[in-house]
């Protein structure tokens, strides 16, 4: 009885958990570009060379090895498109940290937890257009990442966007991660 009790208390406490959090999320894994540029969807983008750093801000921002924005780091908000060389595009509200690490630069950014699940759901789905097959992948997707939060933190992320964590997309299934907010096994 008394671990039926712990159950309970543990399913009743962990949606509540997961809804609230953010999630840093490393991109471009398998290929770190070395030249991206960041551009502004609406208004301006900004950025700072360091968190308590003076924020400027403009339409589009080049960053690269060998350009006059070379780094180390740029911490970047605004509605952004991030458009290396070669790649997809990646185009989002989310704090950006961009640094200059050995010889490329590797890109992470700071969303919520179901923003990370919908990315993942639409990425790992394939081509599943069945509604309650998508919601069960959703809750399968935000528990794996509930249990393995934090799976690179020694290298400043929680998740790599590749299958060695759950393959992150570029785009999101909204209507599935609305209908199981917060629901993990």
């Amino acid at each position: 009885m008394k671990c039926s009790r712990f159950i309970l208390a543990w399913w009743v406490l962990l949606p509540s958990m997961a809804s609230g959090q953010d999630v840093r999320v490393r991109l471009y894994t398998t290929r770190p570009p070395e030249a991206l540029s960041v551009r502004a969807v609406d208004g301006e983008v900004r950025w700072r060379a360091c968190p308590a750093c003076v924020e400027t801000s403009g339409h589009e921002l080049a960053i690269g090895l060998g350009l006059k924005n070379a780094g180390p780091d740029f911490f970047v908000t605004g509605h952004y498109e991030l458009r290396p060389a070669s790649g997809p595009i990646f185009s989002g509200t989310y704090p950006a940290h961009i640094e200059v690490r050995a010889g490329h630069l590797l890109v992470t950014v700071t969303m919520p937890l179901e923003e990370y699940v919908a990315a993942v759901l639409m990425a790992e789905s394939g081509d599943f257009e069945n509604v309650e097959s998508q919601k069960a992948m959703a809750v399968v997707a935000r528990t794996y990442a509930m249990r393995f939060l934090g799976q690179h933190a020694q290298e400043g992320f929680d998740f790599c966007d590749t299958t060695h964590c759950q393959v992150f997309g570029w785009k999101s299934a909204n209507a599935a991660i609305r209908a199981t907010r917060g629901e993990v096994l």
